[in-house]
């Protein structure tokens, strides 16, 4: 309105967004979509409404309970505290309802995750919850591409000590999603979509220059690690497009229980792994886990500290701490039964690590809460389910 009135000739573009201009859905322009958190729409809709630059999406978790202990006393270490209220970013719409944002994560969390009892362990699933959802929107993006040509999560950062969006907290210390989105941005990566009985694996690459010729492997693994059936087949990879390479159809595997299987996914090039990805079946909350078993061992490498993984059974969502202030190189993985995983420690000061214990959870250590919370939050119905 107020260039019309200065010039009425000139072009006026709405952009940031510009879904809710004009009429125009979520699959044009410049978009911000928050079905997902605001309508309670499932993390699914993320794959079905990209636009061609998706400006702002995500979803909330808290801090971990170092970070959390900062601003409490004992006693405030409940959802339904004061100091929490005042710790909750997300109010819903007018400001006036302290559990608006607590009650959000609750709905996701009973319909993705095992819901843990300890409020530490609870503090952990909202971020890997978090994980999640920001990871299947920024796969649905990439593998759109270049009808998408543009994806940016809110948010990275806080600017006090809060349950908000961010995937880096106030004190610097990563979230479970800051791992996962560095993952998801990736060069390459191999996005799986899973539409009933039926896997879709896709290519989606920024990679400049010419094509390159790739080995695709596809392999269907037990928790235990047996090969249930593989495939390796060739694909092109190049950096113009988002491309859909491989369909599995898990008819094919009849006496396959789906919630104790998964499916192995890597991309190579010239023997050397660009991509990697493991794909389960159903929702976490509804995988039959097997204690992993999980061997650590720390070795030194000149100046660098390496943490050395291997595990019996498959573990989703490996989480490492360290008694010594510092960042890991990954966190919050999946491990594959018998595999070596290393992953890198850097001291935020020159603190020797050789004698520390590492501390190593995973998914399988978030036991269900059999308690009701008083936040409620959606049904576990099976009519309350969607298809991943």
């Amino acid at each position: 309105e107020a260039i019309q009135q200065a010039d009425r000739t000139r072009y006026y573009h709405p952009s940031s967004p510009i879904t809710g201009y004009s009429g125009h859905g979520n699959y044009e322009g410049d978009v911000h979509y928050w079905g997902v958190w605001h309508s309670g729409e499932p993390f699914e809709e993320f794959q079905e409404n990209v636009g061609r630059f998706m400006s702002e999406y995500g979803f909330q978790s808290y801090p971990g309970i170092d970070t959390v202990r900062r601003y409490t006393a004992t006693e405030d270490l409940s959802l339904d505290s004061e100091v929490m209220h005042a710790h909750q970013r997300s109010r819903g719409p007018e400001g006036s309802d302290l559990d608006y944002g607590n009650k959000l994560i609750q709905r996701y969390l009973k319909r993705y995750f095992p819901v843990p009892e300890a409020f530490d362990d609870y503090l952990t699933a909202t971020q890997l919850l978090q994980a999640y959802g920001v990871t299947t929107a920024i796969e649905s993006h990439r593998r759109r591409k270049p009808y998408c040509a543009g994806t940016l999560y809110w948010q990275l950062n806080d600017c006090w000590p809060v349950a908000s969006w961010s995937s880096i907290d106030y004190y610097g210390r990563w979230k479970a999603s800051q791992y996962a989105v560095k993952r998801a941005y990736a060069e390459t990566i191999i996005p799986t979509v899973q539409r009933g009985e039926t896997v879709e694996v896709y290519v989606a690459s920024d990679r400049l220059g010419d094509e390159i010729d790739c080995e695709l492997r596809l392999t269907l693994l037990d928790f235990g690690g047996k090969t249930i059936w593989e495939q390796a087949r060739n694909v092109v990879v190049t950096g113009r497009e988002g491309r859909l390479v491989s369909t599995l159809s898990m008819q094919e595997f009849p006496d396959v229980a789906v919630d104790s299987h998964i499916l192995a996914v890597e991309l190579l090039h010239d023997g050397r792994v660009l991509a990697e990805k493991t794909h389960g079946f159903v929702y976490p909350r509804d995988l039959k886990l097997n204690d992993p078993m999980i061997t650590t061992r720390i070795e030194q490498v000149g100046e660098t500290t390496e943490v050395v993984l291997q595990s019996v059974n498959y573990a989703s969502y490996v989480h490492l701490e360290m008694p010594v202030a510092g960042r890991f190189s990954d966190n919050y993985f999946d491990m594959l039964p018998d595999r070596e995983y290393r992953v890198t420690f850097v001291p935020e000061s020159k603190s020797d690590v050789s004698g520390a214990d590492v501390v190593v959870r995973s998914l399988f250590d978030l036991r269900p809460s059999l308690l009701t919370s008083h936040l409620g939050g959606g049904s576990d119905s099976e009519s309350d389910r969607v298809q991943r």
